[in-house]
């Protein structure tokens, strides 16, 4: 889950960053869980820190689709809080506590046009439901974290996070969560997973929102990376299977640790060509033995995962969508760090994916079924960074998938059968 709508949490573990962005929304959920586009439908965050002070406005869109509260209702809240941190520790082992106030307005914000809008681009129903009344309550919270450095090295710095939030409003609801999060770090890249418990209670502002809190209480398992500017996470609920995803920008970056990088890691993001699918991939080149001193300046070990629609699918008011993940080596032509000429690169890897056959609408061609397979990746194409000494790039590249196995849906048609695409993404190389 993302943090309790208004209170300050930097998106990745560790320093609260200049300024943050975040994008929350069921649609990112990477296919891990099921998107039922509905509950927190969608919701983004902004964040400014300022020497002690702490400003955040939180938006979001709520919806009721099944009645689960009354009759099919909508509401859009809006929450804005000011506040302060402290840092009575620094270093390896680190604790912060920050507490503000501020207000939360709930009611007809926009929220349906917004989610039509992106529905209608989509080519997806509309979402057409009544909005509940108005209200506004003020509201107050406090956070706090420790972060524990466990071991350090070349190869990463590891360390446990805890943190404890909660908020209360005027009204008479309140909302909290506990954290503990595993983290490897670099000196600004970091990956992480671990356990939140959301608590939910009181008497929120609307039926919607009673019906949403109830969605998210519980433990939810969550994990991401984040690269220099970008942070990519996901939550999922063994308890509902519903899962979030979310994507943030990160300004004015602390770094992670003291130590001088040991080397550099290049994260990638961007949409694929001929079907929606998002592709985000993570290169980092070790410090390979001295005997590899030519090609190593060359090969990197490659993490790849990938999500979205399977392309060429026709059947009817059903899609074909796709996750996979997996893991291999790039081969760039030239070595050394991206340069603004083109370089071509190759990447082969293995993995697992899982096609899986969703109903779109109300007469579907086909049961919804899934399968998971391995299978063998291999993409090529050119990249080239912006600038001489830039840390920032594109990459092109086409795909091509060869599943280990074949599935039939009920019906005779084919899928998780082998395919070809491409990708365009936008690249980041930070100090690890």
């Amino acid at each position: 889950m993302a943090a309790t709508p208004g209170v300050p949490v930097s998106p990745r573990p560790g320093p609260v960053p200049t300024v943050w962005a975040t994008w929350t929304d069921d649609a990112l959920n990477g296919e891990v869980g099921e998107n039922r586009d509905d509950a927190r439908t969608n919701a983004f965050t902004v964040g400014v820190h300022h020497g002690r002070m702490l400003a955040v406005l939180d938006y979001g869109n709520l919806t009721d689709k099944g009645g689960r509260g009354g009759p099919p209702a909508r509401v859009d809240e809006a929450t804005a809080t000011l506040g302060a941190q402290w840092q009575p520790l620094e270093g390896r082992r680190s604790a912060t506590l920050a507490s503000g106030a501020g207000a939360r307005w709930s009611g007809d914000l926009g929220g349906a046009r917004i989610q039509n809008g992106w529905h209608r681009a989509l080519g997806l129903a509309q979402v057409q439901l009544p909005y509940e009344a108005s209200a506004c309550d003020p509201l107050g919270y406090v956070r706090g974290s420790w972060q524990e450095g466990l071991h350090a090295s070349s190869v990463a710095h590891l360390a446990a996070d805890l943190s404890v939030e909660a908020l209360a409003t005027a009204g008479g609801e309140w909302q909290g969560e506990a954290a503990l999060r595993a983290l490897a770090m670099g000196t600004d890249a970091e990956a992480w997973f671990g356990l939140v418990r959301v608590m939910r209670g009181g008497t929120p502002a609307s039926r919607t929102a009673r019906v949403v809190a109830a969605h998210e209480r519980g433990w939810w398992l969550v994990a991401g990376y984040s690269v220099g500017p970008y942070s990519l996470s996901g939550a999922v609920s063994p308890r509902t299977r519903a899962a979030y995803g979310q994507v943030s920008v990160l300004l004015g970056r602390p770094a992670l640790h003291r130590d001088a990088p040991s080397s550099t890691i290049t994260g990638a993001i961007g949409p694929t060509a001929f079907a929606a699918g998002l592709v985000d991939s993570v290169r980092w080149r070790p410090p390979w033995p001295e005997a590899m001193a030519g090609l190593g300046q060359r090969l990197s070990v490659v993490v790849d995962h990938r999500f979205g629609r399977v392309p060429g699918w026709t059947g009817t008011d059903t899609s074909l969508r796709f996750r996979q993940v997996s893991v291999g080596l790039d081969l760039a032509a030239v070595p050394g760090p991206d340069r603004p000429l083109p370089v071509p690169f190759v990447q082969v890897m293995s993995g697992w994916r899982l096609e899986r056959i969703q109903h779109e609408g109300p007469s579907p061609g086909y049961s919804e079924q899934r399968t998971a397979s391995g299978v063998t990746h291999v993409s090529a194409g050119v990249r080239f960074g912006l600038a001489e000494d830039s840390p920032y790039g594109i990459s092109c590249a086409g795909d091509v998938w060869i599943p280990w196995r074949h599935a039939e849906a009920e019906g005779g048609a084919a899928y998780l059968r082998p395919g070809a695409g491409a990708h365009l993404s936008w690249m980041v190389r930070a100090p690890w």
